[in-house]
């Protein structure tokens, strides 16, 4: 089967755009489905996985903050 998932941007919160993936539970932590693929141009999601199980749309939200110092 195909899980096609079609992105808003209204919803990614932080999210780092382009990183977005179809991640499966495996019990213990959420693994990046390894058909997963994003078409950025039309924010479409898409994966064929060969199992079934609990699928959810994350991606990488790390990002480098600098603190202001004031001397």
């Amino acid at each position: 089967y195909t899980l096609t998932i079609a992105l808003s941007g209204l919803i990614h919160g932080p999210v780092i755009d382009g990183s977005q993936g179809i991640y499966t539970w495996d019990g213990g932590q959420w693994q990046l489905e390894p058909t997963s693929s994003l078409e950025p141009l039309a924010q479409i999601l898409t994966a064929t996985p060969d199992h079934m199980s609990l699928f959810a749309v994350l991606g990488e939200t790390r990002r480098t903050f600098l603190p202001l110092l004031r001397h």
